[in-house]
């Protein structure tokens, strides 16, 4: 597979050069041409600018490599050539690793290491031993006790946020339904004072007409 990639990439570099070529050789053609044509329009026309010339050429040369760079070739050698820079990247590397790999271990270095571990291992064990045969409880523990509490006192807190929230609404409803039943009775009572004052001025109409007839009748006898 390295191999393929190899020789496509060498490929590549062959088809660039002779695009290289082939793209010169045109330049040298225009040229060329544009020279003819020049030495006839001097002849005849009486010249022509050198710049321009120069100009026709950039142009020419421009509009052939947007063409090369555009074409579905060129893209697809370009995508080759970068696949193939990075495989050759990914063996490399590889080969680095697997030499770091195979270099020797310093004498003593891994014994070393296996006895530090052992005895990280063995003072961990002890401390639990001796934390259970003590009656304390263990780091891990401790957290999960704290945490728990912690969980507790916060539901205590909102529960207790929720009965004062009630509490309030509770007395707000009661001194809405005191202030409502105080507004009912007070409308009651001027209603009853309304009547009270209307049969009044009703008694005191009916009493003054039945003394006015009793005059008339007093008068009409004393007349007769």
């Amino acid at each position: 597979m390295f191999l393929m990639r190899k020789h496509q990439h060498v490929d590549w570099a062959l088809y660039s050069l002779f695009h290289k070529l082939v793209s010169l050789d045109t330049t040298l053609i225009r040229l060329r041409q544009l020279t003819r044509a020049w030495k006839v329009d001097e002849t005849t026309r009486g010249g022509v600018s050198p710049s321009l010339v120069y100009s026709k050429l950039k142009d020419k040369s421009k509009s052939e490599r947007d063409k090369s760079k555009s074409s579905p070739r060129s893209k697809r050698d370009k995508d080759q050539r970068r696949e193939g820079e990075h495989s050759l990247s990914e063996k490399r590397e590889r080969e680095k690793n697997q030499k770091l790999g195979s270099l020797p271990t310093a004498p003593g270095k891994r014994e070393k290491k296996e006895r530090e571990r052992e005895k990280r291992k063995k003072k961990q064990r002890e401390k639990r031993v001796r934390e259970e045969r003590e009656g304390g409880e263990r780091e891990s523990d401790r957290e999960e006790r704290e945490k728990i509490e912690e969980t507790e006192r916060e539901c205590q807190r909102e529960r207790g946020e929720r009965e004062e929230r009630g509490r309030k609404e509770s007395e707000k409803r009661e001194r809405e339904e005191r202030e409502r039943q105080r507004e009912k009775e007070e409308s009651e009572r001027r209603e009853r004072e309304k009547k009270d004052e209307e049969g009044r001025r009703g008694e005191e109409t009916k009493r003054k007409r039945v003394s006015e007839r009793e005059r008339e009748k007093e008068r009409a006898a004393e007349g007769g």
